[in-house]
């Protein structure tokens, strides 16, 4: 993506705007902070009708790579933090994560996520939650950042992003 590594973190970090990038997002929050870099997430996805919605709680950390820039987000599902929401299902098992790499044009995206779905459906659903979902949401992230709505977003644990990928980019020339 040609975009500066922050403001893609920066995204990730505003909970509050997941349902306008994160395919199925309704809504999220951060109900327990223990630092800028370690804290809990309440999110509840919208799935289509006949299958019913989804909430879940993930304990999230953060790590960059001082030396290289590369900034690192796993979500793991836990219990307890926030009860759950009687017209949903909790989500129990899975992590997800988010890996930005800071490149001379930009940062290279990369987005894993293993979710035990809880309960049977439908397999155009399924096909939904591993092909449609994982696009729409990398392309709604795009065009958020592309908006240039988080040009301005200072996240506070990211070394300078600029160095480092003019550092990382002559590494890889090197023999």
């Amino acid at each position: 993506v040609k975009t500066p590594l922050r403001e893609l973190v920066a995204v990730v970090l505003d909970t509050s705007a997941c349902s306008t990038w994160a395919a199925l997002c309704k809504e999220s929050s951060i109900p327990k902070r223990r630092s800028d870099t370690e804290f809990h997430v309440y999110t509840y996805n919208d799935l289509p009708w006949p299958v019913k919605d989804r909430d879940a709680v993930t304990r999230v950390l953060w790590t960059v790579n001082p030396e290289t820039g590369v900034a690192h987000m796993v979500a793991e599902l836990t219990e307890g933090v926030v009860e759950a929401d009687a017209k949903a299902l909790r989500l129990s098992t899975g992590v997800t994560s988010w890996t930005f790499t800071p490149k001379e044009n930009g940062t290279l995206v990369e987005n894993f996520a293993h979710i035990d779905p809880g309960g049977s459906m439908p397999a155009w659903v399924t096909n939904m939650l591993l092909v449609d979902s994982p696009y729409d949401t990398l392309v709604a992230m795009r065009d958020t950042v592309a908006s240039g709505a988080y040009a301005d977003a200072e996240v506070s644990f990211l070394p300078n992003a600029t160095e480092t990928a003019a550092a990382n980019e002559a590494a890889e020339l090197e023999p």
